[in-house]
């Protein structure tokens, strides 16, 4: 569908879905996250753009601006909120994004070290999307065509992620989730199914 009616946010009469995008357009949307300091606001990942709004809890329009300066391809395939603000976006061709918060402008990460992780490709591929603060820097997991990449500051350098218990460890890996409470436990997704780690992705248990 063109317009966002994937945030649940039911009408009036309590019936149905209601459009809460107003007139912002942003093609099939692919991806939903949420603000960490403001659960009102939330960010909108679509093929064709990112936006930045506020949806109206009575069930229709809302306050949009689109925020993909920046991004060569808009497809925001998959994103992640860390505690820092920043909102990192996954493009899947043209590589990892970010959006500081209240920033209007996307800035890439250090896509060529991405890029080189992955020799027979000519432009970054990446999937899975997972972003955690870490003191001053956030901490990274990027899934490729083959198995994953992490960074430990922001995105600035990238180094192959611990394949350590994965079967088939240079199978991508398409997603990512961890534990609000225990940012140690991870939990991977790749064929031939689910993985997780209780150690920050370090070694993995199916």
């Amino acid at each position: 569908f063109e317009l966002v009616k994937a945030v649940v946010n039911p009408t009036p009469d309590g019936n149905g879905w209601a459009n809460v995008t107003g007139n912002v357009r942003i093609g099939l949307v692919t991806s939903i996250a949420v603000n960490p300091f403001d659960a009102a606001k939330v960010a909108l990942g679509g093929q064709s753009g990112l936006a930045i709004g506020v949806p109206e809890t009575a069930g229709v329009g809302g306050t949009w601006e689109r925020r993909d300066q920046g991004i060569l391809a808009t497809n925001a395939a998959e994103m992640s909120v860390a505690s820092s603000g920043r909102i990192y976006i996954n493009t899947v061709y043209s590589g990892v994004h970010f959006l500081a918060n209240g920033s209007a402008t996307t800035t890439p990460v250090d896509n060529a070290a991405l890029q080189q992780l992955q020799p027979s490709f000519t432009q970054p591929h990446t999937l899975g999307l997972l972003s955690q603060s870490r003191g001053a820097s956030d901490r990274l997991f990027v899934g490729m065509s083959t198995g994953y990449a992490r960074s430990e500051d922001s995105g600035v350098t990238w180094q192959p992620g611990s394949t350590t218990g994965l079967n088939n460890p240079g199978d991508v890996v398409v997603h990512f989730a961890d534990s609000p409470g225990n940012r140690d436990l991870i939990v991977a997704s790749k064929a031939p199914g689910l993985y997780r780690s209780l150690n920050g992705a370090d070694t993995w248990t199916p």
